[in-house]
């Protein structure tokens, strides 16, 4: 991978900018957007953070662009009012770099929801063996029929991805914005069948293509859960692996993920606001070297049920700023004590219990059990950690400190 320079422990948030929702409105339904955050709320969110110490803020912002939420392809770089103007993002994205972190907008230029914005039909669409257009469908985990909430989608052609991309980037260029943060190119490798297809390795090489010339153009790129030939050129990364499949086979999970990228790029698991313990997952990022992410919206709360957003069960930016201030403040004392060091070393000491080594000589453990245990003559708290180098310890404490936040 290549190296990036960063500053100091960054805290990730993945923020949204508006959605659309079928609504009632006079008893005819109707497609209505609602706002989710604004460019002014986020400046809020970062007040409140910085008043409790939290200043290095790196920010996903989803649906920012107009026509991007489930519409037409998001290349016009052209911003959706209801999340804010040019001016409030270029002010924003000159705070978030003046305190140390980035914002970065985001972009799905793969699936497809609607001609338009240059996409055709017939040129653009992935095509099927017989040669129409390859649908995509959502499907009930339950009954495995189609999900009947979602219409269906399309996804674009292998040999349609470098022009769109440029036009996206370009567009970006001339708005003068700095980075990019692109779903699903990272994570999603897909063949086609069609006449003139193309096989996966083929299309492996186009996206590898793709991402170094999107990355070159902006000043940095983040990922969402990338692929070995796209994560050598992110600068930040989402949602990487945080377990095994838990099939059979497999008896314990092994970060290899993050052992391989540890010390080139930052990353994350996934959202701590949406898994089961807020504690555990201060502990896997202990383990995994991975920052904190938190996936939130600043309004309207109550319209994401029922909604495709309904996934952000609890997403109230009020309900987790305690939670993210206390969260950074054990993890900084630990992650920025590592932040550019390469892991060597990953060990399983007994059931519960993990060592990770550090190229800097550091040596954190981390303890998912109840009780106190004791790992190379070094107390380690039940749900707890310890942090050390050359026998000295840097830090220690219970993940249960940390204020849990809240649900809506």
């Amino acid at each position: 991978a290549a190296d990036k320079s960063r500053g100091s422990d960054p805290r990730l948030l993945d923020l949204y900018g508006y959605m659309i929702k079928n609504k009632s409105f006079m008893g005819i339904p109707m497609d209505r957007k609602i706002t989710l955050t604004t460019a002014e709320e986020v400046n809020e969110m970062l007040d409140a953070l910085s008043d409790r110490g939290v200043d290095s803020v790196v920010v996903k912002y989803n649906y920012w662009m107009k026509d991007s939420y489930w519409r037409k392809i998001p290349v016009s770089a052209k911003e959706e009012k209801r999340g804010g103007s040019a001016k409030e993002l270029l002010s924003l994205q000159q705070r978030l770099e003046d305190t140390g972190g980035g914002l970065y907008l985001s972009a799905d230029l793969l699936n497809i929801y609607r001609a338009g914005n240059g996409v055709s039909k017939v040129e653009d669409f992935l095509q099927s063996a017989v040669n129409t257009a390859q649908n995509q469908y959502r499907f009930l985990m339950e009954s495995t029929e189609t999900d009947t909430r979602y219409k269906a989608w399309n996804l674009l052609r292998p040999a349609s991805m470098e022009k769109f991309y440029s036009r996206l980037t370009g567009n970006m260029q001339k708005a003068g914005y700095h980075n990019l943060a692109l779903d699903a190119i990272g994570e999603k490798c897909y063949s086609e069948l069609g006449t003139g297809g193309m096989g996966r390795n083929q299309v492996t090489e186009v996206i590898r293509g793709t991402v170094s010339q999107a990355a070159q153009a902006m000043e940095d790129l983040m990922l969402t859960g990338a692929n070995g030939y796209a994560a050598v050129w992110a600068g930040h990364i989402l949602r990487t692996p945080g377990a095994s499949s838990g099939y059979d086979i497999e008896d314990v999970s092994v970060p290899f993920y993050q052992m391989v990228l540890h010390g080139y790029v930052s990353y994350s698991l996934e959202a701590v606001n949406l898994c089961g313990s807020p504690e555990e997952m201060t502990l896997k990022c202990m383990e995994y070297g991975a920052y904190p992410l938190y996936s939130l919206v600043g309004e309207n709360i109550d319209e994401l049920i029922g909604s495709s957003m309904d996934h952000l069960y609890s997403a109230d930016f009020a309900n987790w700023e305690a939670c993210i201030a206390s969260q950074y403040a054990q993890l900084n004392q630990v992650l920025s004590q590592v932040q550019d060091s390469v892991i060597i070393g990953h060990e399983i000491l007994e059931s519960g219990v993990r060592k990770v080594s550090y190229e800097n000589k550091t040596a954190v453990y981390v303890n998912y059990g109840d009780g106190d245990v004791t790992a190379d003559g070094f107390l380690v708290r039940g749900k707890g950690y310890t942090a050390v180098c050359d026998g000295v310890i840097l830090a220690e404490g219970m993940a249960a400190d940390v204020e849990g936040g809240g649900s809506q």
